[in-house]
């Protein structure tokens, strides 16, 4: 049976807030989180949780591009709104904006 939770991705998870808001959401939704350079933290927390935990500076493009590669390798690509993904946006801790991380096929 598929899982039926949401899937959360949450930049910058493995400390702080970001690490807060993953710990607040794991019962609730399947988590993806995002670390920079702290192994350790980004290993504590999905010994804690249960979060996949990736390696990304979300602030390169290329990583970016790495990142969305790496959850449509586990996850498919969006191709309808019943899609676990197709609502997934990246949101930018403190700007307060978001954006569609993954394309939906079929969509402008």
């Amino acid at each position: 049976m598929p899982e039926s939770r949401p899937i959360a991705l949450i930049t910058g998870a493995s400390r702080g807030i970001g690490r807060a808001i993953a710990i607040e959401l794991a019962p609730t939704h399947r988590l993806i989180g995002t670390y920079r350079g702290r192994r350790d933290a980004a290993d504590s927390l999905q010994a804690q949780i249960g979060a996949v935990m990736i390696q990304s500076d979300i602030s390169s493009a290329r990583d970016r591009k790495a990142l969305v590669e790496c959850i449509q390798a586990d996850y498919g690509t969006p191709r309808e709104r019943a899609h676990p993904l197709y609502h997934l946006h990246l949101q930018l801790h403190g700007l307060g904006q978001s954006r569609r991380l993954l394309p939906v096929q079929g969509s402008s």
